[in-house]
C-alpha cells in the first residue's frame, strides 16, 4: 500500500507524508510519556500527551495509546488488579475518564510477579478531548512497584 501511495504522489507531483515519514511520527518524544507505578492504595498519573485538537467526530480516532508495563516482581497478589485508565481533558486541568471507559487491568502473579506486557488502548470518538493521560490505581495489597516506570506512547499507523 505504501508503494501505491508513493507512485500516486509522484504521478500527481505533490508532497505526501507516508506512514514511515518521520515528520510527525508517533516515535516523537512529544507523543511518549512516562508513568511511575502507583504506591499501594494510591493513584499516579502519567505526563500529558497533547493531541493538538479535540475530536468532534462520531468516528473512532486513527491510532491508539500503547502502554508498556515492565516486569513487576512485587506484584504477587493474584486477587488484586492494578488498573490503567485513559483520561481526557479539554483544558489540561479538569480530567475525566473517557466515554466509553477505556481501561486495562493487570493482575498479580503468585511468587514471581507480573511479566513485562503491553496494552493497546483505542482512542474513542467524541469524548476524547485535546489532552490525554493514563491514571493508574493500585490496591493496598499490590506490593511496592514504585521503582518501576511505565511508558505510554501515542501510535498512529
Amino acid at each position: 500500500m505504501k508503494f501505491k501511495n508513493l507512485f500516486l504522489c509522484a504521478a500527481l507531483a505533490i508532497a505526501c507524508v507516508l506512514p514511515s515519514t518521520p515528520a510527525r511520527a508517533a516515535d516523537d518524544a512529544t507523543f511518549r510519556q512516562t508513568l511511575t507505578n502507583a504506591p499501594a492504595a494510591g493513584t499516579n498519573y502519567s505526563a500529558v500527551i497533547d493531541l493538538g485538537t479535540a475530536s468532534t467526530s462520531q468516528m473512532w480516532r486513527l491510532g491508539y495509546v500503547k502502554l508498556s508495563v515492565p516486569a513487576l516482581p512485587n506484584a504477587v497478589t493474584t486477587a488484586t488488579n492494578m488498573s490503567f485508565t485513559l483520561q481526557t481533558s479539554s483544558d489540561n486541568s479538569t480530567w475525566a475518564n473517557t466515554v466509553p471507559l477505556i481501561q486495562a487491568n493487570l493482575a498479580g502473579v503468585a511468587s514471581t510477579g507480573t511479566g513485562a506486557t503491553n496494552f493497546y488502548l483505542p482512542l474513542p470518538p467524541v469524548m476524547v478531548k485535546r489532552y490525554i493521560r493514563i491514571a493508574q490505581g493500585a490496591p493496598s495489597t499490590v506490593g511496592d512497584n514504585t521503582a518501576k516506570t511505565n511508558t505510554i506512547q501515542l501510535v498512529v499507523p
